[in-house]
């Protein structure tokens, strides 16, 4: 970073009282652009302040700003200083998450979700259908969600972590970690909505369609289900509370018993009907 030459101030520096923001905006440029990797330790507090002209307090403030966003970690002791940070795809996905429900509040807030969460989904599907990825957790998630005993909180994480295990078989870390975050994010904001016995019904049927694509390889199929699963939650958030979705009635009696709310099993496949050796 070259020097103003008649000041010593680093070029582009600006004359106003918000240094540390000046100085995050500079280190943040150096991590993401490569001058300082993973693990490397930043130069010492004195020789910052030095090359930035500025008090410790003021490059104290611009060090926490980049810790609040996770670039970087200081250690203390002998070798300690302040450290760029290794990111993981968890920190990651929790870091995007929050920004995203702080970011998107207001009454068009849950349908947004909605769609972000299908849309970033059928991405993911389609790799996951065309990698064959494996459906095991897809399975486990979806006979939780068959048991219409279980609670509303209950239905609900259990349709979120096959949400979640959609993402990981795109086998992508950056669609997985931007698919999570948005799960995460609509979680925090959606709360306790309820989910009626019917509507389990109707988005189970869905999911069971999502995993037999996926199962099979087939990526047409699994963007259907996942269109059709956008339209009908869409419904379902227009319409008045308690009131059935236009037109997304299950086909099984009403009312239903529970035992006519089984979906049918997630398609077993073999070579003979078209699955890899």
């Amino acid at each position: 970073m070259g020097d103003n030459s008649s000041t010593g101030r680093p070029s582009g520096a600006p004359h106003r009282p918000d240094r540390a923001r000046y100085i995050a905006d500079v280190l943040e440029h150096n991590i993401l652009t490569g001058h300082y990797g993973p693990g490397d330790r930043l130069p010492s507090e004195a020789d910052l302040c030095r090359h930035f002209e500025v008090s410790r307090p003021t490059l104290r403030e611009a060090l926490g700003r980049l810790s609040a966003l996770g670039l970087l970690h200081s250690r203390r002791g002998a070798g300690g200083g302040a450290f760029v940070t290794r990111p993981n795809a968890r920190d990651l996905t929790t870091r995007i998450a929050t920004q995203i429900a702080l970011g998107t509040t207001g009454a068009d807030s849950g349908a947004g979700m909605i769609e972000a969460r299908l849309q970033i989904l059928a991405g993911c599907a389609r790799l996951a259908a065309l990698r064959r990825a494996p459906i095991d957790d897809l399975r486990a998630e979806i006979d939780r969600q068959s048991d219409f005993a279980i609670d509303d909180a209950a239905f609900r994480a259990a349709c979120r972590r096959f949400y979640h295990a959609v993402a990981q078989g795109a086998d992508n870390t950056v669609m997985t970690v931007l698919a999570q975050a948005v799960i995460e994010a609509e979680a925090a904001q959606a709360g306790d909505t309820p989910r009626p016995t019917r509507m389990r019904a109707r988005m189970l049927s869905f999911h069971v369609r999502l995993a037999n694509a996926i199962a099979a390889g087939r990526p047409a199929d699994a963007d259907a289900a996942l269109g059709e699963l956008l339209d009908y939650e869409l419904q379902c958030l227009d319409a008045p509370q308690g009131a059935p979705a236009g037109g997304a009635e299950p086909t099984f009696e009403r009312p239903p018993r529970m035992r006519d709310l089984r979906p049918p099993p997630v398609q077993r496949l073999t070579p003979e009907n078209g699955a890899k050796p």
